[in-house]
């Protein structure tokens, strides 16, 4: 599963996003890193990864729905992708 992750720095940056730019920081949005980072401009999301010759697993609290941004492979829990 670890290999199928991301590196905390995702996470940091993401952080740095919503603390520095005041269009993306609001108390009532929920934010998913990805697409924060991607609203911000960012376009190379292979720094992030773990491994990078595995899919990354779909976090549980992020909706069964919502669209990963371009560029990005999910495995859902039944071994499919979504770019």
């Amino acid at each position: 599963m670890m290999r199928a992750s991301r590196t905390p720095e995702i996470m940091g940056d993401a952080a740095y996003v919503m603390l520095t730019n005041r269009r993306a920081s609001s108390p009532r949005k929920f934010c998913i890193d990805d697409k924060l980072l991607y609203a911000s401009g960012v376009r190379d999301f292979d720094r992030y990864r773990v491994d990078a010759a595995v899919p990354l697993a779909l976090d549980f609290f992020v909706p069964d729905d919502d669209v990963p941004p371009p560029g990005v492979t999910v495995m859902f829990l039944s071994g499919s992708a979504s770019a």
